[in-house]
């Protein structure tokens, strides 16, 4: 009797070599990114094929030739972060006590290549365990959310994933030692639940109660091919989307934001023991939209949203091990 396989998982870990596997033996060791929503769907990696069609001037019919390439597509994840790996992940350089003692620094890098990951989705438990290798990746998207309710949300993100090579069950076997959790056993808590401060500088520091935040960060990336190997490469990000949701009291505060042109926005989210936090630092943000929108007979929430051009962070790490076996900037 074959039975199907009824369990599956993500594993992620830094690569040595760019393109080169460090999923390979059962005993690999392994990380996780955060923690999962049940109710979430999730995909197994893939790519398209390139075709080319062709015609017969002598028939009506056409006939398809496969080229010899393969286009793979964005692996999205979502996740809680039980750690600042989703900063690095997308801004690509980091520093160890780059603020001060204990507290880390993130931002965009500007020269280097960052370090990929190989990035591994499992099927196992029946008959035929599978999996999905992806190596060489690169994380070329970031969406964060966060809804304030009663202090009860948490950060969520969602990440977009370009690799190069796509590796199976005939390539390497399952890892069946159980990933680490993202930060290690000791992590405090869980995730980052929503006491969230905003506040922006400019002649004096203002706490904003709104509902949510939501900010989407992109880069954008090439793929070339040196004859053996097809290479990733991010080289410039779009504008930074920073959206600010709630019931706005009054329109004072976005008047106030379109008046002054440009500003700094500081976001804050912190653990539940307080004394861990990531901090995101929004920079050059300019007022773009005001819209209020609900239905007849009720209130009418509000967005604020924003066009920034630079984002950095900083960060506590409570995490197990060694500050580099989490957070690896410019690969070696």
């Amino acid at each position: 009797m074959t039975d199907p396989n009824y369990f599956s998982e993500v594993l992620r870990a830094y690569e040595t070599t760019e393109g080169d596997a460090v999923l390979t033996a059962a005993d690999s060791a392994s990380y996780t990114f955060g923690q999962y929503d049940d109710s979430k769907r999730w995909k197994y990696m893939s790519g398209t094929n390139r075709l080319r069609y062709y015609y017969k001037y002598a028939y009506r019919n056409t006939f398809i030739v496969k080229e010899n390439d393969t286009d793979f597509d964005l692996y999205q994840i979502d996740f809680d972060p039980t750690t600042a790996q989703f900063l690095v992940d997308i801004l690509g350089k980091v520093t160890e006590d780059g603020i001060g003692a204990d507290v880390h620094s993130a931002e965009i890098l500007h020269t280097g290549v960052q370090t990929p990951i190989n990035l591994r989705v499992q099927l196992r438990g029946g008959t035929n365990p599978t999996h999905a290798q992806a190596q060489g990746a690169f994380c070329v998207s970031c969406i964060l959310t966060s809804e304030v309710e009663n202090d009860s949300g948490a950060l969520h993100v969602s990440e977009g994933w370009a690799f190069e090579l796509l590796k199976d069950i005939d390539d390497y076997v399952i890892v069946t030692t159980t990933p680490i959790t993202a930060g290690g056993a000791d992590v405090s808590g869980t995730y980052y639940l929503n006491s969230v401060v905003y506040d922006y500088g400019g002649g004096g520091v203002e706490t904003l109660e709104v509902g949510g935040v939501q900010i989407d960060i992109k880069a954008n990336f090439s793929k070339k091919t040196d004859g053996t190997l097809n290479i990733v490469r991010k080289y410039t990000f779009e504008k930074i989307i920073l959206t600010l949701s709630g019931d706005f009291l009054n329109d004072t505060l976005w008047d106030a934001w379109r008046d002054r042109g440009v500003i700094d926005f500081r976001i804050t989210w912190k653990k539940d023991d307080d004394t861990n936090y990531i901090i995101a630092n929004i920079v050059n943000c300019n007022p773009l939209q005001h819209i209020k929108e609900g239905t007849l007979g009720s209130g009418m929430p509000a967005m604020a949203i924003f066009e920034c051009e630079d984002i950095n962070g900083e960060f506590t790490f409570e995490g197990a091990g060694t500050f580099s076996d989490y957070f690896k900037g410019v690969m070696a």
